[in-house]
């Protein structure tokens, strides 16, 4: 009997916010150079990708998220080296719209954001503010190479009340400078897609409110203190 009443018990327990899921779904998924010829800067690229997802270590703030920036080398012509990066989101403004500058999440803890932009010259340095661009940048490039993914985990968290929209028109921007094969000569090609990508990702599933959970899962907990019943009493 206890058992059959396990599954109902861990329902209850899932709807009332005492389990949580392993990994939150993806707010949105950017991917600027997944189509032939979608953007003239992917020269080198077959693909680079931002994933944003809702941050489930911090389940009180709705803005906190986890954000992912792949980069995959063509099979040809692949960029040797990634030597800095950058974000944008549309309408969040630097430094005021971010809760801090955004931190490395286990993997590349080299690389260390300023806001600033990708430029070819002495950029993603120090703090300037130009341009609402958030910039990665390490003393140690990454390899990349022909048909190679790498990929940059890290902790964004906007200020306020501001969420990232993945219905709005060009809603993010990712852009990356590259190195040549000696590790120091800047390529002359930038990926900057001015925030043309394909597809928006899976929309986020409205949270239920609280009170909502509370009711769900006292009536999960109510039907298995039914069946519990009945079952003593044959």
């Amino acid at each position: 009997m206890r058992r059959a009443l396990f599954p109902l018990t861990f329902i209850g327990l899932l709807a009332a916010g005492l389990v949580t899921p392993a990994t939150a779904a993806p707010v949105l998924v950017a991917s600027f150079c997944g189509s032939p010829g979608q953007s003239s800067s992917c020269t080198g690229l077959a693909d680079a990708t931002l994933t944003f997802s809702l941050n489930e270590d911090t389940p009180g703030d709705l803005n906190d998220y986890k954000v992912s920036a792949s980069f995959t080398g063509s099979a040809t012509n692949a960029h040797p080296f990634i030597d800095l990066f950058s974000f944008t989101i549309n309408g969040v403004q630097t430094p005021g719209g971010y809760q801090g500058v955004p931190v490395m999440d286990g993997s590349h803890l080299d690389y260390t954001f300023v806001f600033d932009n990708v430029n070819n010259s002495g950029s993603c340095q120090s703090e300037t503010d130009n341009a609402q661009e958030v910039c990665a940048n390490s003393a140690t490039p990454v390899a990349l190479g022909n048909g190679n993914t790498v990929v940059f985990n890290f902790l964004v968290n906007l200020a306020g009340t501001t969420l990232i929209d993945p219905t709005k028109d060009g809603a993010v921007n990712l852009r990356a400078l590259f190195l040549q094969a000696d590790g120091v000569t800047k390529d002359r090609d930038i990926l900057s897609p001015d925030s043309d990508y394909d597809g928006n990702g899976p929309t986020p599933t409205p949270a239920p409110e609280p009170a909502s959970l509370v009711l769900l899962g006292s009536g999960l907990f109510g039907i298995a203190s039914a069946v519990r019943r009945r079952r003593a009493r044959v």
